[in-house]
């Protein structure tokens, strides 16, 4: 098969797939939720519950990785660098993710002290 016509093809099979992927996880669903009502539950009882501190930790991440391909890059510009760079990225990332729980915990700890409860968004799907 010519370069040219897989080239072509990855997006497409891509695109594709992951539709496909949509429509399957929401058929089933579907299908969960029918079943839920058939033995008498009520779909709504079990709603997902969103964590609040997700973004600190996303944030903390994202500043990690950042980081760790802004010194990467300074630090090891000269050599044959990309697979120590992405490895240095991927560290400082996990490192960023740790802050991140690190900080959630913190957080969490004062607010019991202070007796804050915690605040815990009901996520309603119905719609999504």
């Amino acid at each position: 098969m010519d370069s040219k016509v897989l080239a072509l093809m990855i997006p497409i099979v891509g695109i594709v797939s992951f539709f496909t992927m949509i429509v399957f996880v929401r058929r089933y669903e579907n299908i969960e939720r029918m079943a839920m009502i058939e033995r008498g539950m009520h779909p709504k009882d079990f709603r997902k519950k969103r964590d609040s501190y997700r973004t600190l930790r996303l944030s903390c991440m994202a500043m990690g990785i950042g980081i760790g391909i802004f010194v990467g890059n300074l630090a090891f510009k000269g050599f044959n660098s990309e697979p120590i760079i992405l490895g240095f990225t991927i560290m400082m990332g996990a490192i960023g993710l740790f802050l991140g729980y690190m900080l959630q915990y913190g957080l969490q700890t004062q607010a019991r002290k202070d007796g804050i409860e915690e605040k815990t968004e009901v996520v309603d799907d119905e719609y999504l």
